[in-house]
């Protein structure tokens, strides 16, 4: 109806209306009018909050590299947190660094790393150790008393193909970790740490990373054309449906594929890629030479002095490639024995990075890992071997020659020769049996 056809009684009509529609909202009581402003205010939040959401979550269809600013970096990077700035910051019961053992020797350096990251770096995040069925109830006992409140959980590593290398017979055991969710049901996101490593800096910040299902460093060793990660330190987001693609692959591996080639290939496209520093070789300090991502593209060598040390202080996380593990050196007698390997001199930080290890490793591993101890273990088996190989020679020499052969005859042809023995690999111990606080089902 346009306004030209209003007639006076229905324009008076509409006046009327009009106010009495005007005195009941002036009626309402002060209750109702202040609902009806915090549910508008509360549509107006959930909207902006979904709009917010929507343009920050991470693609999960292309690799995701993470710019993680240095410390010392004053540009802001948001939404990666900087790097040891969250000390201060209430920790959630959701998050948990995860370290797994397959033996004493790798517990007692889970136990380096965890007392570094609680005593030492001042991380409060919780600590879960997946233990292996070798780690012997003494270090489970040394673990479960420390200060650091460790949660045990026991699993067993999954198999590998018939034909695999044995070094890595246990190394799947550190997937099992993506399960963790299944058995702590708080769980929601983890770092994974390998624990032939020594943790240099406090990791918290790594858990608020954007929310992919996997984060891990560079393996910006490999000199391949594509871009791949490493597991020694994996930043993981906890889901069925990751556990799923995961315990998937694991059932349905090559014979000469495992943790690494697995994650490379089936997460491909949901990885986030964080820097070298956060698992850097300590091999940089044995050949004196920096990495690509250090300064330039490609790994420079004959590093001055300098420079690695300017590397060391980046480094987060360092990864015991050089050499030998840690639990495997005397530092005292490293640049003694290099040189008896023709090497004229060992940086001191290499040097150093053993000593800091068994210096923490003396002071949580000693009742059930000790250098002293395994090196004793270790004269004992060589004084053993060559018991056994010098009685071996002696039987030998000793053998009735054949009543065919005459005693006089000395027929080099005809002669029997002594064989050295072939050494064969030790066999696996029995497993011991821990109390567990967490049992996972093995079924999966």
């Amino acid at each position: 109806m346009s306004c030209s056809r209003l007639t006076p009684r229905r324009t008076a009509t509409a006046v009327v209306l009009l106010v009495i529609v005007v005195w009941c909202l002036l009626m309402l009581p002060d209750s109702r009018v202040q609902s009806v402003r915090d549910f508008t205010a509360t549509i107006t939040t959930a909207q902006a909050t979904k709009q917010t959401e929507t343009t920050t979550t991470e693609p999960t269809t292309e690799i995701a590299t993470a710019k993680i600013p240095m410390a010392n970096d004053p540009t802001p990077k948001d939404p990666v947190p900087s790097p040891h700035q969250s000390e201060a910051v209430q920790i959630p019961q959701n998050l948990s660094y995860v370290f797994y053992a397959t033996d004493n020797k790798y517990a007692c350096s889970v136990l380096v790393n965890a007392h570094r990251l609680r005593n030492k770096l001042h991380s409060q995040v919780p600590i879960i150790l997946i233990a292996g069925p070798y780690v012997s109830s003494e270090a489970i006992a040394a673990i479960k008393a420390s200060d650091i409140n460790i949660t045990i959980v026991n699993d067993k590593a999954p198999d590998l193909g018939e034909h695999s290398a044995s070094y890595y017979s246990q190394v799947l055991l550190k997937l099992r970790a993506f399960r963790l969710h299944q058995v702590i049901p708080t769980l929601n996101r983890i770092i994974i740490l390998d624990s032939d490593q020594l943790v240099m800096k406090n990791l918290d910040h790594l858990f608020q990373l954007p929310g992919v299902d996997i984060a891990a460093p560079s393996m910006y060793w490999s000199g391949g054309s594509s871009l791949s990660v490493t597991t020694a330190l994996m930043v993981g987001t906890l889901s069925d449906k990751l556990w799923t693609i995961i315990d998937y692959a694991l059932n349905h591996m090559r014979d000469d594929e495992y943790d690494m080639d697995l994650i490379n290939k089936v997460m491909l496209r949901r990885l986030m890629v964080l820097p070298g520093r956060y698992t850097t070789l300590n091999s940089h300090w044995e050949a004196q030479d920096t990495p690509g991502w250090f300064k330039g593209t490609k790994t420079s060598p004959h590093a001055t002095d300098e420079e690695m040390e300017e590397l060391y202080k980046m480094v987060e996380v360092l990864h015991f490639t050089a050499i030998d593990k840690p639990w495997n050196i005397d530092p005292d007698r490293l640049q003694q024995s290099r040189e008896r390997s023709g090497k004229s001199r060992v940086h001191p930080l290499l040097v150093e990075q053993f000593r800091e290890w068994h210096r923490d490793a003396k002071e949580v591993c000693s009742s059930f890992w000790s250098w002293e101890a395994e090196e004793a273990a270790l004269r004992e088996e060589m004084s053993i071997e060559n018991a056994m190989l010098a009685m071996t020679a002696s039987m030998d020499k000793k053998v009735p020659l054949s009543p065919a052969t005459p005693e006089t005859s000395q027929n080099p042809q005809t002669q029997q020769t002594t064989q050295t023995p072939q050494s064969t690999p030790p066999t696996a111990p029995s497993p011991p049996t821990n109390g567990a606080v967490h049992t996972p089902d093995q079924s999966s």
